[in-house]
């Protein structure tokens, strides 16, 4: 599984929301997860 779908599960998204990007602050401790809406192509 990777870091995208981890997050997703964790924060139990479903469709259409995704992971977008994740940025780890090793300093701060913290994760910021971006969420956003699946693109549909037609």
């Amino acid at each position: 599984m990777d870091e995208k779908s981890l997050y997703a599960h964790i924060l139990n998204l479903s469709a259409p929301w995704q992971v977008k990007s994740l940025s780890l602050d090793e300093n701060a401790a913290s994760v910021t997860v971006t969420v956003g809406i699946a693109e549909i192509l037609s």
